[in-house]
Order: C-alpha cells, then sequence, then structure tokens
C-alpha cells in the first residue's frame, strides 16, 4: 500500500521548473521538461496535481509521465506496474472486496437491498466457488467463457452474476494487477450458447418463416447475413469475423480460422474443431455474392454493419436488426443462434451423416449431433418439406 502524498511544490532547478513532494518519509524532486518560465508554471502546477492524485488514489504509472521529466527513473519506486509486477491476488479476495463495496452503497442508499442480496447469493453460490483456486492474472477469456457455458439462465441472471467480476477486471487493470481485461476476449456469441430463455431449445424455422424473414429486412446486408447464416450454420462470431480472403468461390468453400471477441477483435477457435472447411451451399453463395456488391471491393469483413460500415462488435447489435425482422415478419422470437440450430437440423432431416456433419458445423464430438437434435435424424420423407429445394 503506497503512503500518502500531503503537499508539493514547484520549484526551479537551474532552467527547469522542479516538483518537490513527499510521499511518507522519502522526497522526490524530479526535474520537469518545462523552462522556468511564469507562461510554465501553471503546466508544472497542474502536472504536480495530477502526480499527487494519481500516487493517492494509487494508480500512478510511470509510463504516463515519463515525457514530462528530464530523470523520469527517479520516480520508479512510485511505479505501480513495478510495484505489483510480483503481487499475485486471489480473485476471492478481490470479488469480496467488490461485495463490500456494494454493503457500503446500500448503507448510503445508492443501491437497494435487495439487490445487494441478489449479488452475494449469486457469489456465494457460483462466483466465489468457481473462482476459489484462481489468481487475477490466471483468469482469461477462456476460463470465462467456462464459467458461463456451466450457467443455465437467462441472460438477465446471467449479466447479474458478472456484474461484480466486470469491476474486478476494470480496477485490477487499472492498478497493474493485469495487463489486459479478459472480458474483452470472451466470445461474441457465447451467451447465445448458453442462456436458457424460452426459445433456447432447438426450433428451427421453416421455409415459409425463413421467407418472410429475409423479406421483412429493411437493410439488403442484413437479409445477406441471415440469408449466409440459415445456410452455413456458422456461430455469429464466426460470421462477424469472416474476411473476403477465406473465402473461394472457385472452388465454393469457406475456410473457418477464427471468431470475433466481444469488443470487435478476433482470435483463433477455442479447439481445432473450430478451425474447418465448410462447403458452400448454393444459397449461402447467393448471399456471398450479394454481400460482395457492398464489401467486396475494401478486401476486409465479409459482414460489416448496415449503416456505419463497421465490423460488428457485439451480438446484441445484430440482434437488434434481426428482432425487427422478426417482428416486421409476424414470426415468433427465438434467438439469432437458431439459425445454427436450423441449418444443423435441416442437414439432418434431409439424410446428412451425424458423424460427418459434426466436423463440418465445429463440434468437438459427435455425440451433441445425439444430444440435441437426435429427433431429426431419422424423419420420414414428408419432413424434408421444411425447406425449398435448392435453386
Amino acid at each position: 500500500m503506497l503512503k500518502k502524498v500531503k503537499s508539493g511544490s514547484v520549484r526551479t532547478n537551474r532552467n527547469f521548473h522542479m516538483l518537490d513532494f513527499r510521499v511518507g518519509n522519502e522526497r522526490f524532486r524530479p526535474t520537469t521538461v518545462f523552462e522556468a518560465t511564469e507562461l510554465n508554471m501553471p503546466k508544472a502546477q497542474n502536472l504536480l496535481n495530477r502526480l499527487i492524485k494519481d500516487i493517492n488514489h494509487e494508480t500512478f504509472y510511470l509510463s504516463n509521465y515519463e515525457r514530462y521529466f528530464k530523470t523520469p527513473e527517479k520516480l520508479a519506486t512510485l511505479d505501480l506496474e513495478q510495484a505489483t509486477i510480483a503481487e499475485i491476488v486471489p480473485m476471492n479476495q478481490l470479488i469480496k472486496t467488490e461485495l463490500d463495496d456494494y454493503k457500503t452503497r446500500v448503507k448510503v442508499g445508492t443501491l437497494g437491498l435487495a439487490t445487494y442480496e441478489n449479488y452475494i447469493y449469486a457469489a456465494n453460490l457460483h462466483t466465489l466457488p468457481y473462482f476459489s483456486n484462481y489468481k487475477v492474472s490466471e483468469v482469461t477469456g477462456e476460463v470465462l467463457e467456462s464459467f458461463i457455458r456451466q450457467l443455465p439462465f437467462t441472460r438477465k441472471r446471467i449479466e447479474l452474476i458478472f456484474r461484480p467480476l466486470q469491476k474486478v477486471f476494470r480496477k485490477s487493470l487499472k492498478k497493474g494487477l493485469i495487463t489486459a481485461n479478459p472480458i474483452k476476449d470472451i466470445d461474441s456469441d457465447v451467451y447465445l450458447s448458453v442462456i436458457q430463455d424460452s426459445d433456447y431449445e432447438v426450433s428451427p424455422f421453416n421455409c415459409n418463416e425463413i421467407e418472410r424473414i429475409l423479406s421483412a429486412c429493411k437493410h439488403n446486408a442484413i437479409c445477406n447475413f441471415i440469408r449466409f447464416g440459415f445456410w452455413t450454420g456458422m456461430r455469429i462470431g464466426e460470421i462477424f469475423a469472416l474476411e473476403w480472403s477465406d473465402i473461394n468461390f472457385e472452388i465454393d468453400n469457406i475456410s473457418i480460422t477464427k471468431s470475433a471477441t466481444i469488443k470487435g477483435g478476433v482470435k483463433a477457435p477455442k479447439t481445432h474443431a473450430g478451425i474447418r472447411m465448410l462447403e458452400m451451399t448454393p444459397q449461402a453463395k447467393e448471399a456471398l455474392k450479394a454481400q460482395f456488391e457492398i464489401t467486396g471491393k475494401e478486401n476486409g469483413r465479409v459482414f460489416l454493419t448496415p449503416i456505419h460500415n463497421r465490423p460488428w462488435k457485439k451480438t446484441s447489435a445484430f440482434r437488434e436488426y434481426w428482432k425487427a425482422a422478426l417482428t416486421l415478419a409476424g414470426v415468433d422470437y427465438r434467438n439469432p443462434y437458431q439459425m445454427r440450430h436450423t441449418f444443423i437440423s435441416y442437414m439432418l432431416t434431409i439424410g446428412n451423416n451425424p458423424m460427418i456433419l459434426y466436423q463440418m458445423v465445429g463440434h468437438k464430438k459427435p455425440k451433441i449431433m445425439f444430444e440435441k437434435y437426435a429427433r431429426f435424424i431419422k424423419q420420414s420423407d414428408d419432413k424434408k418439406l421444411l425447406f425449398t429445394e435448392p435453386k
């Protein structure tokens, strides 16, 4: 714990302004790069005020100040990054600290008692047991995804459970306990694969519903996105990250090697099974050809946001367009992940071998085909009319 700076002053060292202050019993007198002029005095004073504030709030990082001093190494002992480089903080300690902060907020009236009790209940039941053996520096995006996948709740419930964790990582990053916020590495569609909403059961769309949804899209880019999703079975994050260099129209193949994170970046799939070559269906090719007229010239991401032409960052942003199309089409709402379910169930219905299909859609093991899609594997011929035959 760093000691506080009580006061300080600006002095002159030869031709430059110098700061003079104490931290505990140690005195610091770093020389600034500001020439000792009356015009530069306010700059030096502002620098001193800012430095004292950061030290007292334990947010002093030397890298933020190096350019202002001739000999910044004199302040190295105050650098929080260096001071905590060997510090290993247990996750449970940080979570409990956040819960104590919530308790204080209840006392001052800025947080409701019921909400606080929900945080406590969720922490005791989920976060504290799960992270009991983790240090904060050991928690990665994959660790958080594994945690999310074992939470069979609604999105609202998962967000409540995650709220204290979000504060833990923000503060840990600010204090230099970690070098990056692992929440930013979570796949954009991880929530959609686990949330137990009323529509979570595999509930594929039929041909009529799909055509109505596509006709209701107000943007061509959204129509292409949805058509492509229905006819590839790709995960939302994989579609977000898809680039034109991944598309081969000559052999009608799509190379899937990455997935988008919730902040718009990309990362490799979590398992080797996620890296695969997908055969292009006629409908998927039709969607890509139409989309090429919109984004193909840039040779970057295939699917961009329809208004600003930027990479998709959050599944929730796409979901707004998805929901609007279903509402306008008069189709009962199911989440966007059902596009993937629709493709898989249809492929099984028309006779594709589940032992081959599981690799095509990027499942690690074939057993998920029999656990989630068993009722589609053996169907009578009349069930094939769920979709129109490819043109």
